[in-house]
């Protein structure tokens, strides 16, 4: 069985290996949910933004943002939140990409109108998305059914 924190330094040093074209980071604040919920909820916000974002090359081409999601909250009277990191494919887009992210995420049932977008200047937001504290179970933390990453 492998330890939590052994399992947290692989992460980080799988997902620190990724190119970024131009990664934000990204909090989205959501209202109350049941575990599964989130997933469903997640998954329509990639779908909205996807769409909104990429257009046809989402729609022909199967073109997706990547997208590495972390689930915190619902412990501690910490509201339930998603940490990720999503990179925009298109350095010139930062405002539309932005304004689409924050559109998709209210869009969805749970999404709430708190959304804190960076851009991503170093790798310090990876450890701390994967950071131990206001997760209930931190091997869950990650969203594998919503995590993508293109290979460049």
């Amino acid at each position: 069985m492998v330890i939590d924190s052994e399992y947290r330094k692989e992460l980080i040093d799988w997902i620190g290996k990724v190119e970024f074209i131009c990664p934000f980071s990204v909090t989205l604040s959501m209202k109350e949910h049941r575990s599964w919920e989130f997933n469903r909820n997640f998954r329509h916000f990639c779908n909205r933004l996807n769409q909104s974002y990429l257009q046809n090359r989402y729609r022909r081409y199967n073109e997706r943002l990547t997208i590495i999601p972390t689930m915190e909250g619902g412990v501690n009277l910490i509201r339930p939140h998603v940490h990720c990191i999503i990179d925009n494919p298109f350095i010139d887009g930062e405002k539309e990409f932005i304004k689409c992210i924050k559109e998709s995420w209210t869009k969805t049932m749970f999404g709430q109108q708190k959304v804190q977008i960076d851009r991503m200047r170093s790798l310090n937001w990876l450890s701390y998305i994967m950071k131990f504290r206001s997760k209930k179970h931190f091997k869950d933390s990650v969203d594998w059914t919503n995590f993508h990453i293109n290979k460049n």
